[in-house]
């Protein structure tokens, strides 16, 4: 996904976050665990990715030594995403 493709995302995104009423540094947080995400998935696309993804991104992100919060954060922001992705 190129750098460009990112930021469209993470724009779209943000704006579904905003209307949420999210505050902003939710909205920091959920966009840093996007950027993340798509950085892990690499060459394969976010609209392919799927539940197997999600969890091993939860388990990279352990790895790294980063606490049971900064998990949990992507595990929302990614549900959230998701659950409403921008089309």
């Amino acid at each position: 996904m190129t750098e460009e493709a990112i930021i469209t995302l993470c724009r779209r995104y943000a704006d579904i976050l905003r209307a949420r009423g999210s505050a902003k540094r939710t909205l920091d947080n959920y966009l840093y665990a996007l950027r993340g995400f798509v950085f892990f998935l690499g060459e394969h696309s976010v609209r392919e990715a799927g539940a197997d993804d999600i969890v091993a991104y939860q388990i990279a992100i352990a790895a790294r030594g980063q606490s049971d919060s900064t998990v949990r954060v992507a595990t929302y922001a990614l549900r959230g995403f998701f659950t409403r992705r921008p089309k």
